[in-house]
């Protein structure tokens, strides 16, 4: 049972005050000052809500690919009278796949953003928001801003890319490089960071083998610092790598590994005989 001493001991903690002056023998038990929460968004109807509108909101919570942004919005509720709503920001925009998707770097709770207005539901009380579009990852040595084409890479060339996706065995970065196609239009090439390409510290977030020096882990939405290992222009690859290497030993390195390949295409042939 809570003994009285014990009782006013919490009453005082909570109402401020602080019981050193009458118990030196007792440490203070004077609340700890918090932080200040920042403002919320002055507040708007959602009716008055349109599409293509921005408004400067606070991130208030995530879920799987998704966040959501107290913009200041309220609907009119059945017994409270008003109802807050919160809109939601999908993280991940465009169609499936490795070059249809794009992804948007997750925002940390707390933090305030600036959105879109893409969709309001007056009849389920919804609203969908979009965020500005990441700036383009861009090269660390571009002076003018303009991002070479897949045939204009060199060897060992550094990048900088955003991980749009990944398996077990791998990355795909989107590092802003694109190709031309048929009928001369251009698209965007994503590079593949394979699992042994990685630095030392380095592990994929879906990589099951790790070493003990792991201490970062990619994750979608993740900037990453990379080199050229290799642009294909004619199958429209681009392998890419973390390791810091000379564009020889690159050379000699991809080359022994098509060695390999042609010695392990022969034997499965002739083990199929």
């Amino acid at each position: 049972a809570m003994t009285a001493f014990a009782m006013r001991a919490l009453a005082l903690a909570a109402a401020g005050a602080s019981l050193a002056p009458r118990c030196p023998g007792i440490r203070c038990l004077r609340a700890r000052p918090t932080a200040q929460a920042p403002a919320s968004p002055p507040p708007v109807p959602l009716a008055d809500l349109t599409t293509g509108q921005e408004r400067d909101g606070l991130v208030i919570g995530h879920w799987r690919d998704k966040a959501f942004v107290d913009i200041g919005a309220y609907r009119q509720a059945r017994r409270n009278g008003t109802a807050p709503v919160a809109a939601m920001v999908k993280l991940k925009a465009g169609r499936k796949g490795k070059n249809g998707r794009r992804v948007y770097p997750r925002p940390p709770q707390g933090s305030r953003v600036r959105v879109t207005v893409q969709r309001v539901d007056l009849a389920s009380g919804r609203l969908r928001a979009v965020l500005p579009p990441p700036p383009p990852p861009t090269l660390l040595d571009a002076a003018a801003g303009l991002l070479p084409r897949l045939e204009e890479l060199s060897p060992a060339q550094p990048l900088r890319g955003i991980v749009v996706g990944q398996t077990r065995h791998e990355a795909f970065l989107d590092v802003g490089i694109e190709r031309e196609a048929r009928g001369g239009r251009c698209v965007r090439v994503h590079g593949r960071l394979a699992a042994r390409e990685l630095a030392e510290d380095c592990a994929l977030d879906r990589q099951v083998v790790r070493s003990d020096a792991v201490r970062r882990t990619l994750r979608e939405g993740d900037v990453v610092s990379v080199r050229v290992l290799a642009a294909l222009p004619a199958s429209g690859r681009l392998e890419l790598t973390m390791r810091d290497v000379a564009p020889e030993d690159l050379a000699v390195e991809r080359a022994g590994r098509a060695v390999s390949k042609r010695r392990d295409k022969r034997r499965r042939a002739v083990a199929a005989l």
